[in-house]
């Protein structure tokens, strides 16, 4: 909840209260969510060095336990991190890393980094690589929002605003189609506060988003199934 709120100095302590307990009852998996948690944190508040020494260790933990989609998603935090901190060649690097991981582990795993490291090669303005992360991609998760955002990036890179504009359009009916099908399986009113929490915020920094209004009359208008 404290995470959800931004409220990290809250959040830190609540985890390092439960890092002794989980230490306690012996359970190492619990450590190892623990520390990276702890991670994602530090570099939420911009403390890189504690940032990267957490997740390195949680990167360890998650190996010893022969859990390689959590090894996976701790790398792609160290890119993250590198991601904030504009360090593009390494955020790269460590993308890879996740990537070659993930693919031995699972290909369909593998969209969320693809789209991450084509992120940054379109940062560095490496089109040609970032094309090629996209249209990988694009094999796992044809539907997916950050898919067609990338790809509206990518578009901009290349000088050609119109099929940006067509690709940022398409983000929104995907991201819409997604809250749709939400819809469809949901039966209770509270599973959506999270949701709203999340469109609420930035429809009250930049009232005229596009997409943001309709995603919000979607979950506000909902009725639970007869």
């Amino acid at each position: 909840m404290h995470t959800s709120l931004s409220e990290w100095p809250q959040a830190r302590a609540r985890y390092e209260e439960a890092l002794p307990i989980y230490h306690a009852i012996g359970s190492r998996l619990g450590e190892a969510n623990c520390i990276k948690s702890l991670g994602d944190l530090c570099a939420n508040e911009g403390d890189v060095a504690q940032a990267l020494s957490l997740l390195n260790d949680a990167i360890a933990r998650f190996h010893a336990l022969g859990l390689s989609a959590g090894e996976v998603g701790a790398i792609n935090s160290i890119g993250n991190l590198y991601d904030k901190q504009r360090a593009h060649n390494r955020a790269i690097a460590e993308y890879t890393r996740a990537l070659a991981l993930a693919l031995s582990l699972s290909p369909s795993t593998a969209g969320y980094i693809l789209r991450n490291r084509a992120s940054q090669y379109i940062q560095i303005d490496d089109a040609e690589s970032a094309a090629h992360d996209l249209t990988e991609a694009a094999k796992l998760q044809p539907d997916n929002a950050y898919l067609f955002l990338r790809l509206g990036e990518l578009a901009l890179l290349q000088n050609d605003p119109d099929l940006a504009r067509r690709h940022f359009a398409a983000a929104l009916a995907a991201a819409l189609n997604h809250y749709r099908a939400g819809l469809a399986v949901t039966d209770a009113p509270s599973d959506l506060d999270d949701a709203v929490y999340s469109l609420e915020k930035p429809r009250g920094k930049q009232p005229a988003l596009a997409g943001v209004t309709e995603a919000l009359a979607l979950l506000r208008n909902w009725q639970p199934h007869a």
